[in-house]
């Protein structure tokens, strides 16, 4: 698994990459993480002789496919109220790429710290007058910090951190 950790983060980090440079999430880097994502969940569960692999497996192609349609059809909802793209379709990617690596429980955990983090950004980059109003700014950098985060430490800290400190 530690291998595993690492071609996640790198191509975490090559995603990142992209995003700050181009504003882009790389289509081929993202099929690859999706892929390489549930054929690493499904190899893992086989090894470790885990009862009923195959509803791990299912956990991660849910986690996948609705965290992907959530992003989507919050891009799309925002992009209806506002007028314009508030969330890229990278994003929507980028999050599947999450829901594969990390299953339903860490995906839950996944939006609420990756837009807590979002908005601080924003929040300290408008205020220090290094954003400008509505400005956008790479948002893969925060989910993919974030899906690397709950890989190594796994959701139930992130769970106890966001209890600890906003009470929920």
């Amino acid at each position: 698994m530690i291998l595993a950790g690492l071609v996640l983060g790198n191509l975490l980090l090559l995603l990142i990459c992209f995003d700050v440079n181009y504003f882009l999430a790389s289509e081929s880097l993202c099929l690859i993480g999706l892929v390489l994502g549930l054929s690493i969940t499904r190899i893992n569960a086989t090894l470790n002789n885990l009862d009923q692999s195959y509803l791990l497996f299912l956990d991660h192609i849910i986690a996948a496919s609705g965290s992907y349609s959530a992003m989507n059809g919050l891009s799309n909802f925002s992009s209806y109220l506002s007028g314009k793209c508030c969330l890229g379709l990278g994003d929507a990617k980028l999050a599947a790429i999450g829901g594969a690596w990390i299953g339903t429980q860490g995906i839950f955990v996944e939006p609420e710290v990756a837009f807590i983090s979002g908005g601080l950004f924003s929040l300290i980059g408008r205020i220090l007058f290094l954003l400008r109003p509505q400005q956008a700014f790479p948002f893969v950098p925060f989910i993919a910090s974030v899906i690397w985060s709950v890989w190594v430490f796994g959701n139930n800290w992130w769970i106890q951190q966001l209890d600890r400190v906003l009470g929920i």
